[in-house]
């Protein structure tokens, strides 16, 4: 496999993949957000799956926790040891390994994450790989995945606007903005090429399935409909860090949506498991 065998300069061109336009700003940041939504509130173990140089490793886990980094490439997991150093590097593990065998004990984990779409490119071997995740999480523990159910869309409104029009009525008030985002709908977006790994798309439904009935999600978000793969608008909004901040809460309103998740380019899904005896763990905001 060909993630196995990464060189410096194609993990240094990972790193780079959400650093350097606003673009990559946007994805980064969205994801961020969503991890720390979702970092657990006490001293759990977690495991970064895939985890590649350890992009966003610092934003997964609880902060006096300890994190496991896994990923095929061993390029990768040094470029990761070198990168976390100065982020309480310390709470930090790596281990070389393979998602669909994984070196841990059942229950080892109190929460994983599981980026990039791994899932996408695990081929026939899905199946048994969503198994395994959830055979190392804890019986009332947390899980973060990202998939690929579509091509992505944005919203037609702001992309028929000029890019500096488009950062001052993201200062217009928000009933007025959201309503006339609905009312104009939303398009296909123009997605960025993949890479020639080939990938298969998977529902929300699909994975829901796949994961079984004591895993209920609590927090979904498509990433980035409101301007998508729209780099000239967004290099306008990025200008004014007010229309910015206003753009992020934006995104992750019509992210929340239902109707937006079925085509999404990226979703975000956080699930909580259930303990059969327990019941369901309370979220982090009940705490």
């Amino acid at each position: 496999m060909r993630f196995r065998n990464l060189d410096r300069y194609r993990v240094r061109r990972e790193w780079d993949r959400y650093e350097g336009n606003a673009l990559r700003d946007l994805f980064r940041t969205l994801r961020t957000r969503f991890l720390e939504r979702n970092r657990p509130a006490t001293a759990f173990r977690s495991l970064d799956l895939g985890s590649g140089p350890g992009r966003f490793a610092p934003s997964i886990g609880a902060r006096a926790g300890s994190t496991v980094l896994v990923d095929l490439s061993l390029e990768a997991l040094r470029a990761a040891t070198i990168g976390l150093r100065s982020a309480r590097g310390d709470r930090f593990a790596f281990v070389r390994g393979d998602a669909r065998k994984l070196p841990f004990s059942s229950g080892a984990f109190d929460q994983a994450v599981v980026l990039g779409n791994l899932l996408g490119v695990s081929g026939n071997a899905l199946g048994s790989t969503v198994l395994e995740i959830d055979r190392v999480v804890a019986p009332d523990g947390h899980l973060i995945i990202e998939i690929v159910p579509g091509a992505g869309d944005r919203c037609a409104y702001l992309a028929r606007l000029p890019p500096g029009a488009v950062r001052r009525v993201l200062g217009s008030p928000h009933g007025w903005l959201t309503a006339r985002i609905e009312r104009e709908g939303f398009r296909p977006s123009r997605p960025a090429p993949h890479s020639r790994e080939q990938f298969r798309r998977i529902s929300l439904d699909e994975i829901r399935g796949l994961l079984g009935a004591r895993w209920t999600p609590r927090e979904i978000l498509a990433v980035a409909p409101a301007l998508g793969f729209d780099p000239q608008r967004l290099e306008a909004v990025r200008t004014d860090p007010d229309a910015w901040e206003r753009l992020l809460l934006l995104e992750e309103e019509l992210g929340h949506a239902p109707a937006r998740w079925a085509n999404a380019a990226s979703l975000l899904v956080a699930f909580d498991r259930i303990d059969a005896e327990r019941g369901l763990r309370p979220s982090h905001a009940e705490r």
